[in-house]
């Protein structure tokens, strides 16, 4: 095919004909640029449909975003893309209450020209304010130098901070909003070694022990893909048994969490070995281990264990 006057009239009328076609439909989901294309063809067509998917935090594992239900006919706030240890910490932030009176939901720059978009609430950004004492106050942000001295545990406040804009296309100042947060999960330079995530929980955060562990791996699992690196399927083990061992340490104390993690290394390596309907006592001490099976008075007491 030759570049001339008649090839470009020819794809002109091609594209005029999907346009038409799309134009039956009644609805569609075409980008604003490709929706002026098709007015500039002689082809009108009314706005994309107005509903967005609902936000969900990213998890360090996945770098893509993970869309949730289709949102509609309401109010609705776009959110900005974070590290995903903070969005799952904004995430959890905002789940018993909604901003601006509406539902987050992930943006779609494509859309940006249409004017139910370009109404909507933007966040612009997240930040978390952190009171640790009377007049021990600091702001955590995605790259922000920490305190020196950030050491895990309970502190006496922690405050979501969004950045809002009216409208998506608004010159005004963004407004400063302010929710309460009961979690904060700052990770160190190695995401995935837990020694070195500081976990801040504010004076009246009620969280599990279970739920802390599933955060834990949402906010900071990574598999390693080296050809020498354990499988997935080890490492993600590995890092589950790490991350309920330091939510028990947290939130039930050392000796509960000690407990606990021998009772998971029981179960995992050693519980397979018992004959079914047996019980075996065994007692530990300085690398020194003894077992050996239990008088039936004491089964019922080593089987709830």
């Amino acid at each position: 095919m030759v570049q001339n006057a008649a090839l470009d009239a020819l794809r002109d009328a091609c594209e005029a004909a999907i346009f038409r076609t799309i134009a039956r439909e009644g609805h569609h989901r075409l980008s604003h640029a490709d929706w002026l294309r098709a007015m500039a063809l002689g082809v009108t067509l009314p706005e994309a449909a107005p509903w967005l998917n609902a936000w969900t935090p990213r998890t360090a594992e996945m770098d893509s975003v993970l869309l949730g239900d289709r949102v509609a006919g309401e109010p609705m706030i776009l959110m900005p893309t974070d590290q995903p240890h903070i969005e799952q910490c904004v995430g959890r932030a905002i789940a018993s209450g909604r901003p601006l009176d509406a539902t987050p939901v992930h943006p779609v720059g494509d859309f940006t020209g249409y004017g139910w978009y370009d109404a909507l609430p933007r966040a612009l950004g997240y930040s978390f304010r952190i009171e640790r004492g009377e007049g021990d106050v600091f702001d955590y942000a995605a790259d922000t130098q920490l305190p020196p001295n950030l050491v895990s545990g309970r502190v006496d406040g922690i405050a979501l901070e969004l950045a809002v804009q009216e409208t998506t296309v608004s010159d005004a100042p963004a407004e400063v909003i302010a929710l309460p947060a009961d979690l904060l999960i700052v990770p160190g330079d190695c995401w995935t070694d837990l020694e070195e995530v500081g976990i801040l929980l504010s004076a009246d955060c009620a969280i599990t022990p279970g739920e802390l562990a599933s955060l834990l791996e949402r906010a900071c699992f990574y598999p390693d893909e080296d050809s020498d690196a354990d499988s997935y399927h080890t490492q993600q083990v590995a890092f589950d048994m790490q991350a309920r061992f330091t939510a028990n340490l947290l939130l039930l104390g050392e000796d509960a969490a000690i407990i606990e993690r021998v009772r998971e290394a029981m179960r995992e390596h050693v519980s397979w070995l018992i004959p079914k309907d047996r019980a075996i006592a065994v007692r530990a001490v300085n690398y020194q281990v003894d077992a050996a099976f239990a008088d039936k008075d004491m089964a019922p007491a080593i089987t709830t264990a």
